[in-house]
């Protein structure tokens, strides 16, 4: 079958030779943006991958031969899958290689957070030295509550308890009832689901009110799952403790920095990174792997990880 590799993908050369080995395969070490260029690449295969551009209900339809589509990432918010659908193409992700990156990040985040480190960091540079005026809060005993319980938030969860915190989660089964009275009595939220219709904004004015004031927010999932305007308006008024923040609205498409984003980077209850969750050396080497094994599977005939 021919593969195509369809913009940039950090996979290792022993993976690459393994696919020459059983797919007619074509790589494309460079992002792309242009439509006209998208369709250019992908125009005779069967098999693509697709990292950094949205493949749209246009570019599905040129694709004429196309039977598979990978996504090398557990989100896939950015394709197409209705029209998909409608032509039977087969939509796999890569669910499980950067649960443990992810879930450390969140750990990461939350304990920078609670114990002022960034903050803490730009006293040293600035020349200060008030220890005492940093007070932090500790974690052990702490409630927290991821909202989503996938790979990512069970290690989460499991990191959690094995620093003496209380967890508990919300799923697509909870009650909106039911996850308002748990954000009430929550002191760390997580955000770990995906993002699609139903969830674009969820996590909105409402939910951000019920926040403890002595809360802490971590978003690792996706930006567009809250309302960062409101976040940002309380966290300025201290309406909660902090917040530690991944992702941002659109950030996954972004090349440089951005007003918004660097204005919330630059609170004091802030910890801002730029959407590097996964992006640790070993998730990279699992990413690789199952590629191979998303593409394997399409050749046995049984694929697996299909989203659709």
């Amino acid at each position: 079958m021919k593969l195509v590799i369809a913009d940039e993908l950090q996979i290792k050369d022993s993976d690459i030779e393994s696919l020459k080995e059983v797919t007619d395969l074509t790589v494309f070490n460079t992002k792309v943006s242009e439509e006209r260029e998208i369709i250019e690449r992908i125009k005779k295969a069967e098999i693509i991958t697709v990292n950094y551009f949205d493949l749209t209900r246009n570019i599905i339809g040129k694709a004429t031969k196309l039977k598979y589509v990978i996504v090398p990432a557990t989100g896939y918010d950015w394709i197409d899958v209705e029209a998909c659908n409608e032509r039977g193409i087969k939509v796999q992700n890569c669910p499980t290689h950067n649960s443990a990156a992810v879930a450390e990040h969140a750990m990461g985040l939350m304990f920078a957070v609670a114990r002022r480190t960034i903050e803490a960091n730009r006293h040293i540079i600035s020349g200060k030295w008030f220890p005492g005026s940093l007070t932090g809060i500790e974690l052990q005993g702490k409630k927290l509550l991821t909202i989503g319980h996938g790979n990512i938030g069970k290690k989460i969860c499991t990191l959690a308890r094995n620093i003496g915190m209380q967890t508990d989660y919300v799923n697509s089964k909870t009650t909106d009832s039911e996850l308002k009275d748990k954000i009430k009595e929550s002191d760390v939220v997580v955000l770990c689901y995906p993002l699609n219709e139903k969830t674009i904004g969820s996590f909105n004015k409402e939910k951000l009110d019920l926040l403890k004031k002595e809360a802490i927010l971590i978003n690792v999932g996706r930006g567009l799952l809250l309302d960062q305007d409101h976040l940002k308006f309380k966290l300025e008024n201290n309406e909660i403790y902090g917040a530690g923040l991944d992702v941002f609205n659109r950030d996954e498409v972004l090349l440089e920095g951005r007003d918004d984003i660097i204005e919330l980077a630059k609170l004091n209850n802030v910890v801002a990174t730029p959407h590097i969750g996964f992006n640790s050396k070993e998730a990279g080497e699992r990413l690789s792997a199952e590629i191979v094994q998303n593409v394997r599977s399409i050749l046995q005939g049984n694929p697996v990880n299909v989203v659709n």
